[in-house]
């Protein structure tokens, strides 16, 4: 195993180089129990995965982290300053972690940096629900002498599961001090700041199995004397971890493995299991007599709450069934007394659904534990009978809210009202005042086809901007509910056919975001195998929240048949080259093992701050790409290049996938930015310069060509150029293929009315 810092450049993970000692203190007190006094620290906020870490790590230090209710999203660290007292400090957010004995490689970076930091505090950050799992990492810190601060989130959660947590007593028999918090509404925020100042070693005292504590002593007297916590890096060898093996000679190493594999011949099972059983023993026998549960409620006011759930059910699947019939039948547009009639008889079925609903839901014994709304939702996304119907709701409000609001209201006044009578206009008179119109800097500024203020500042900010950040508002509450974790529940059974576990879906949720993000964080797979697979699909059939978001604009002015034949080509491309992938490429596919967050209501101000953090980082990276896109466009048109290139690509453009010549330069330049190619079809069928079969044909192949040029960059980090070379070799073909016999099919059965061809 490689040394974490050496993995990741620092300026993505915030792997630090070792500070010097304070020199006006003494050597006896830079590893003291109390710390307080320590003038250059590091805080390393540490915890399981999905118990606010990022969110304390913002509120502490004043600087965004990404937010998520899945694991995943923190692999990259992020690092900031945090001011205490006057005295400023360091501050990383570490990957969420279940031990620091690594099976990912998330946890890998964890170990390693804790390991190489020994100046380090750690502020552990634990689900109070889940207090017994977030203790089995407080013995591992007891055990490598980390000076360490516990902080137990969500206790408002807690407390409403009716548990009850003795944290003063907890903090007595630790040695610690341990502060309640719930980060998402800011409490606790002060007393954890002043606890950082009072960090201490953890006092946990447990005995292994008298053959374990004998290896143990015997590789003690093997590890350097300066090393910090050797009682704990023993037990990380025998456990299986190698970060602690890096600082042995070979020949030390060499006795160390000797003592590991004869410990191994008198077990079993293997030795990691035997010492985290002896943990999780542990760990039950100190919290027995701290934490309580006591009956929620009443028999009759569970019954209560069952007739308000059977209420809430029964209007809300008649709204959504009288809308649905609506939308699909059009009873409205039937006049006279056949068409009450037949409104009556469609109002017979979003009825007769109630009824199922009400005793489907309100006396099943499974929803009983719902004690709130979020709770009965939480719970219809863990059973496939509701969780389907669940997902193709949330995609048709999805649909409603970016592809019909946002790219249509929004995107239409911006680009007609706002930039069309005020901003161009305005900005087209200040420039005439000293260009003439015929001259070449005027032409760059204005031109219709590739002017930097017309076309690439318009584009990027009137049509993508709203459409990207309703999709961003959308994405930030799925996010936060706690929903994603419970899609890649749902998914496993089909990612395991494609080589994957569902835990595979989370980047690739991710990727509806970022595509280069989304690859990165195809770290926490298991095996080398499903991150090959991986990073292959958010290449070839993922698109990123901008171009999808302009994608979901053109489809949302489109038929609903478009819209069911682009999901239906997309997900079977995926299932397919998936599938053959798993078949073709050797190695193991991993199982799901994932933590399933409790389902939340978002909070408002979190969702609007992330996705305001969200709209910068577009602005600043996509706007900058749009106005390089329009340059080289410019340049290309004004060199005749477009042309000639143009005319190079026509047998495939418009001769295999029958497209407007033109639609090359957005294929040309959709490697600088995905969304730039669907911002042309956007604007061509707008224009009308194709039909809807011919927009479908283009959506499909601008979803499945080439990544952009930042994910192409990470795929060759991540895989090396030979294999993300290859990758790129077979997606364009595939892409152009895939489009081809979709072209044939749109023409032979008219699956899509009214296409041009």
């Amino acid at each position: 195993m490689q040394n974490a810092a050496e993995q990741v450049p620092d300026s993505k993970t915030g792997t630090m180089r070792r500070e010097k000692q304070n020199p006006d203190l003494p050597a006896s007190s830079s590893r003291a129990d109390r710390v307080g006094e320590q003038r250059d620290k590091i805080f390393l906020l540490l915890g399981n995965p999905n118990v606010g870490k990022s969110v304390l790590f913002r509120l502490l230090s004043g600087k965004y982290a990404l937010v998520s209710n899945y694991p995943g999203t923190t692999v990259e660290l992020s690092r900031s300053g945090l001011r205490l007292e006057g005295q400023r400090y360091g501050l990383i957010d570490m990957p969420g972690a279940n031990s620091l004995l690594p099976n990912s490689e998330d946890e890998q970076v964890t170990a390693g940096l804790i390991l190489s930091s020994p100046e380090a505090v750690v502020v552990q950050v634990a689900d109070a629900k889940n207090i017994s799992r977030a203790l089995m990492l407080t013995v591992q810190l007891a055990e490598l002498d980390v000076p360490m601060v516990l902080a137990l989130n969500m206790w408002d959660e807690a407390k409403d599961l009716h548990i009850k947590i003795d944290h003063q007593r907890l903090a007595e028999l630790a040695g610690i001090r341990v502060v309640r918090t719930v980060a998402t509404e800011r409490r606790g925020l002060t007393a954890l700041r002043h606890a950082l100042l009072d960090a201490r070693k953890a006092q946990l005292a447990l005995k292994y199995p008298h053959a374990i504590e004998q290896a143990v002593k015997e590789i003690e007297v093997i590890l350097p004397q300066e090393l910090t916590g050797p009682r704990g890096q023993a037990l990380m060898i025998l456990g299986g971890a190698s970060d602690p093996l890096d600082v042995l000679s070979s020949q030390n190493r060499q006795a160390v493995l000797e003592i590991r594999q004869r410990l191994q011949e008198r077990f079993s099972e293997p030795l990691s299991y035997i010492i985290s059983q002896a943990r999780f023993a542990y760990v039950g026998r100190l919290l027995e007599p701290l934490v309580s549960r006591t009956q929620p409620q009443a028999e009759s006011q569970r019954s209560g709450g069952a007739v308000w759930r059977g209420v809430g059910l029964a209007i809300m699947a008649f709204l959504v069934g009288y809308k649905l019939a609506d939308l699909v039948l059009g009873f409205t547009a039937v006049p006279g007394r056949v068409g009450q009639m037949y409104y009556y008889l469609l109002l017979a079925g979003p009825g007769l659904g109630c009824v199922f609903l009400y005793q489907r839901f309100v006396r099943d014994p499974f929803f009983d534990r719902a004690r709130s709304f979020s709770s009965l939702l939480g719970l219809l996304t863990m059973r496939v009978r509701t969780a389907i119907p669940l997902v193709i709701v949330t995609l048709w409000l999805l649909y409603v809210l970016v592809g019909k609001f946002a790219a249509g209201t929004c995107v239409d006044f911006l680009e007609s009202v706002v930039f069309g009578e005020y901003i161009n206009p305005a900005l087209m008179y200040v420039a005439g005042l000293g260009l003439a119109e015929q001259s070449l800097a005027y032409q760059l500024l204005f031109d219709a086809e590739a002017g930097l203020i017309t076309v690439g500042l318009t584009y990027s900010v009137a049509i993508v901007l709203p459409i990207v950040g309703f999709f961003f508002l959308a994405f930030g509450l799925l996010e936060d509910s706690g929903y994603f974790p419970r899609l890649a529940t749902m998914l496993d059974k089909i990612f395991k056919r494609m080589g994957l576990s569902g835990k595979a879906a989370l980047p690739m949720v991710l990727g509806l975001g970022c595509a280069t993000m989304a690859t990165l964080t195809t770290r926490v797979l298991e095996t080398k195998k499903q991150r090959t697979i991986a990073i292959l699909l958010l290449a070839l059939a993922v698109p990123c929240s901008a171009q999808l978001g302009v994608i979901a604009g053109v489809l949302g002015k489109v038929s609903g048949g478009a819209f069911a034949v682009y999901v239906v080509v997309i997900a079977s491309q995926l299932l397919l080259v998936g599938y053959l992938a798993a078949k073709i490429l050797p190695g193991e596919s991993g199982q799901l093992i994932l933590e399933i967050p409790p389902f939340r209501v978002p909070q408002l101000r979190n969702v609007l701050v992330k996705t305001g953090y969200r709209l910068i980082w577009f602005l600043k990276e996509a706007v900058p790409l749009f106005l390089v896109g329009t340059l080289i466009l410019f340049v290309l048109i004004k060199l005749k290049v477009l042309g000639a290139l143009e005319a190079g690509a026509s047998p495939v453009i418009s001769g295999m996938l029958g497209l407007p010549g033109d639609t090359a330069k957005g294929f040309l330049l959709g490697f600088l930015r995905r969304d730039y190619a669907a911002v042309s079809i956007f604007k061509s069928y707008g224009g009308q310069a194709m039909g809807q079969d011919q927009v479908l044909v283009a959506l499909v192949v601008i979803t499945l060509f080439v990544p952009c040029i930042a994910n192409l960059f990470v795929m060759i980090k991540e895989k090396g150029l030979r294999v993300a070379g290859l990758m790129v070799a077979f997606i364009i073909p595939f892409a152009v293929l895939v489009g081809t016999a979709l072209r044939g099919i749109l023409s032979l059965y008219r699956i899509v009315t009214g296409g041009v061809n």
